[in-house]
């Protein structure tokens, strides 16, 4: 007597037909995670911002709470090391400085922009991160300034400031700077 595979089935046509619609639909960008979205992020200062995002880009970024930076008028999103963060420019969405940015504050995975590839945003520590990318100047620098309000003028924002522009090669995040990685840590709770 021979044995029979109840659970092996041909495929209708029927099934085959939207299996490969739904391939299709994907890799033309119309799978969920390509939707826009209308996303909402916070940084270390406690401003609010709102853009509407897809595949791992954002546009039409805008500041709607909190205390705004005087005489920057534009912000833009940006990634160039482990976190995302919010700089102000006066032009060109471009900052003056490393001092010009915030770094993007969260609780969970949805709270972050997600890069390029990703399904879902990382939160890690409560920060938005790349967690694939090492430690930079501007990590250093958004992290020494958290909690200091926006600018560069007072003595704490300077002396921080120069905190973080001396992390190093490799990037070490000071340690007067909050600390990602320790989640006690007396600057890392937002």
């Amino acid at each position: 007597m021979r044995a029979v595979n109840r659970f092996r089935r041909p495929l209708s046509l029927g099934t085959l037909a939207l299996c490969l619609l739904g391939t299709g639909l994907q890799s033309l960008g119309c799978d969920d995670e390509n939707k826009p979205r209308k996303r909402r992020f916070t940084d270390t200062e406690g401003r609010i911002f709102k853009a509407t995002c897809s595949a791992g880009s954002c546009t039409g970024l805008r500041q709607t709470k909190g205390p705004k930076w005087p005489g920057k008028k534009k912000v833009a999103l940006t990634v160039s090391g482990r976190y995302f963060g919010v700089c102000n420019s006066k032009r060109g969405g471009e900052p003056e400085s490393l001092g010009d940015c915030r770094v993007l504050v969260c609780e969970k995975n949805k709270d972050c922009p997600h890069p390029m590839g990703l399904k879902t945003g990382s939160c890690l520590s409560g920060y938005c991160a790349e967690p694939s990318q090492s430690f930079t100047q501007q990590d250093s620098v958004m992290l020494c300034m958290k909690g200091l309000g926006l600018g560069t003028s007072s003595s704490d924002q300077l002396a921080q400031y120069a905190t973080g522009l001396n992390c190093g090669e490799p990037c070490k995040i000071p340690s007067s700077c909050a600390q990602p990685w320790k989640v006690g840590d007396h600057r890392a709770a937002y």
